[in-house]
């Protein structure tokens, strides 16, 4: 008798209410690219592949109902002693971690008016607000979701009308991840470390952060009014200034009781652009260096201020090192759909851009055969001209995505180390 898949069960309702409208908006983007190869009149550089189905919303994971031996109902469940019940209810709420994502917002109040265009106040996206899934399974999960989770404001709330209200969400200090996305820098870093609406040092254990340089060139802080010489790095905003090294101390404490951090790496794999997190978004490790050679250079500092951690060497210009006797944990991840059962995992695979060409020949018959082989759904994204590189996906359980990209690294003839991408 296992623990019911109740993740599964609601991600398969909102797949079936939602598979016409999925299908329909990914037949543009895989309809002819996939029969590309020897005769095609497709472009075979451009060519893209999504799966054995070429209309399939590519986006998701697999219907869970049309996997093998997949349970969907445990009738016995409710036969269960209730302290049990609810053991595995919240059980289940710690396994389903959510990215909460965050935004800029206007602002208004009484005296000023409507403000608009700064970076100053920010709010948790519409789509990231809602309840979380296992709190939609039954009203017995409700009623203890709301007993075991956070009812918690991470809204700016600073004068504002009564209209512009701010929002409690439910989160799970336990598992869940603030991400700061497209729409932020690191002033909503800064703000939301030190002024959590209501509830001051409260801590924030896992956060997410995009690898952009657009977040700290925007606001930099380096001038004497926000009185940080040299001005705000990621690094510098999660883990904080000494009060000796800034001005305005208020503003610049870092994270507190922070535990982990996911620096987000993009990707041309599993895309969601700002505004678009929400309950069926999970992460996976990154497998690229960036997009564009500006993300490319802000990992590789990240990596040398990771490395400068754990060596307790500490973060230049921030003073005593806040994390001596206890560190975060750090990693790249890249955005993915959320599983839906327990082995699935989403991984991918780094080739050069013109090796695809071999896994596209007679209409990709390599590609459709190793799916059947391993069981293994494969995703080819379409190529963008001038990139060297291309990111192949593979969604299914761990030992056969491991198989898969070992059969196409063997495939293109590979050595373990290469490529080495840029």
């Amino acid at each position: 008798m296992g623990i019911p898949n109740f993740q599964g069960r609601v991600t398969a309702k909102n797949n079936n209410i939602t598979a016409a409208a999925a299908n329909q908006g990914s037949k543009g983007v895989t309809s002819q690219a996939r029969t590309g190869g020897t005769g095609s009149s497709v472009d075979r550089a451009t060519a893209c592949r999504a799966g054995p189905n070429a209309s399939r919303d590519t986006t998701r994971s697999p219907d869970p109902t049309q996997l093998p031996g997949a349970a969907m109902n445990f009738p016995e469940f409710k036969l269960l002693p209730f302290e049990m019940r609810m053991k595995i209810w919240r059980h289940a709420m710690d396994q389903s971690p959510r990215l909460i994502e965050l935004e800029w917002t206007d602002c208004g109040n009484s005296t000023t008016g409507f403000i608009t265009g700064t970076h100053e106040w920010w709010r948790v996206c519409p789509r990231s607000r809602k309840l979380p899934v296992i709190m939609q399974v039954c009203r017995e999960s409700m009623k203890e979701g709301r007993l075991y989770l956070e009812y918690r404001c991470f809204d700016s709330d600073n004068d504002r009308l009564p209209s512009d209200v701010t929002y409690e969400i439910y989160s799970n200090p336990r598992a869940d991840i603030i991400f700061f996305g497209e729409n932020t820098c690191v002033t909503t870093m800064l703000n939301l470390f030190s002024e959590t609406p209501a509830v001051p040092d409260v801590p924030i254990p896992r956060v997410a952060v995009l690898c952009s340089a657009r977040g700290e060139h925007c606001c930099d802080h380096d001038d004497a009014a926000d009185g940080v010489r040299g001005g705000v790095q990621i690094m510098h905003a999660l883990h904080g200034f000494e009060k000796a090294v800034t001005n305005h101390n208020w503003r610049y404490g870092g994270c507190t009781g922070l535990e982990e951090v996911h620096f987000i790496v993009k990707s041309r794999l599993w895309q969601r652009g700002a505004g678009e997190i929400d309950w069926t978004v999970g992460l996976r490790p990154a497998t690229t260096e960036g997009l564009s050679p500006t993300e490319v250079a802000v990992k590789r500092r990240l990596e040398r201020q990771i490395a400068w951690v754990n060596d307790d060497y500490g973060i230049p210009r921030t003073g005593k090192f806040a994390w001596a006797n206890k560190k975060p944990v750090f990693r790249f991840s890249s955005l993915a759909p959320v599983s839906t059962y327990e082995e699935e995992v989403h991984d991918s695979v780094v080739v050069e851009a013109e090796d695809v060409e071999h896994l596209e020949e007679n209409g990709w018959a390599f590609i459709e055969d190793l799916e059947q082989r391993t069981g293994c759904i494969i995703h080819i994204p379409q190529e963008i001209p001038g990139e060297p590189f291309r990111e192949i996906g593979f969604v299914g359980s761990k030992e056969a995505v491991v198989k898969a990209k070992e059969m196409v690294r063997s495939k293109l003839m590979y050595s373990p180390n290469e490529p080495q991408a840029n």
